[in-house]
């Protein structure tokens, strides 16, 4: 075929070509099924401990409501010795597809040494969760700044991202996240849950010899977007149409 032929064939080709390329792939519809953020704190110094929780916040319209927070405190002194705990989470959205979660916990026990220097312990959790559905494949990516730190040996924290599948009863991802990171999960159709949850402990034994603090505490940024996984068709016929053009391109060349 000659290059004004092969060239006139394309041009004739292309508009059919071109309206299928441009068509959009299948939209990953996301659609809401609740958004929430739950905390709870709790101190004893001597005794049981005292627990508190922050009011459990719920959004089920993100059009209305398209931001959800906890908080609670707890805080208890006796004799030389203090408790307290703080925790905190939230999410905010952008749109179905686009949440930012934000969770923390701090836990500060602190005896000074005598006869009234008692036991305390102290704890704190934040939890923030987005169940949702994806009417196509989609990808799901994740982008978290998680940062949890024990600054003594008598406590514990840690920062938890759970990726789940309500359909399958399966968790697709469980467990600890620490630093800078980025994850991403191709899923069916389906409903899902994420949750991310900080957790804060410290505990102080009794009559110690020497002032004692169990200082703990963990903080995470979590930013979840959702996009539809490429139709194979579609990037068949944008490669076809890439190499189309070079044709064109090698043909012109060719009969210079």
């Amino acid at each position: 075929m000659t290059n004004r032929r092969w060239l006139t064939a394309f041009v004739h080709t292309f508009p059919l070509l071109a309206s299928v390329v441009a068509t959009p792939n299948a939209q990953a519809t996301v659609t809401v099924i609740q958004a929430g953020a739950d905390t709870h704190t709790q101190a004893g110094i001597d005794a049981p401990d005292t627990v508190s929780y922050g009011p459990s916040d719920r959004s089920f319209d993100i059009s209305l409501d398209p931001y959800v927070v906890s908080k609670s405190d707890s805080r208890i002194d006796h004799g030389m010795t203090t408790a307290i705990a703080s925790a905190g989470s939230a999410v905010q959205f952008n749109g179905p597809d686009n949440a930012d979660f934000f969770v923390r916990s701090s836990v500060n026990a602190d005896a000074g040494v005598g006869a009234f220097q008692f036991p305390a312990h102290g704890s704190a959790s934040g939890s923030a969760f987005y169940d949702f559905s994806v009417s196509t494949e989609s990808t799901l990516s994740f982008t978290f700044a998680a940062y949890p730190s024990g600054l003594t040996p008598s406590t514990n924290s840690y920062v938890a991202l759970n990726l789940f599948s309500a359909d399958t009863h399966t968790y697709l991802r469980q467990g600890l996240v620490t630093g800078l990171q980025t994850l991403s999960y191709i899923v069916p159709a389906g409903n899902y849950g994420v949750t991310l949850t900080a957790f804060a402990e410290g505990t102080i034994p009794a009559h110690l010899t020497a002032n004692a603090q169990a200082v703990s505490g963990a903080t995470a940024n979590l930013s979840l977007s959702i996009s539809a996984v490429p139709e194979p068709a579609t990037g068949a016929l944008m490669l076809f149409g890439l190499c189309a053009v070079g044709e064109v391109r090698r043909q012109r060349l060719k009969h210079r």
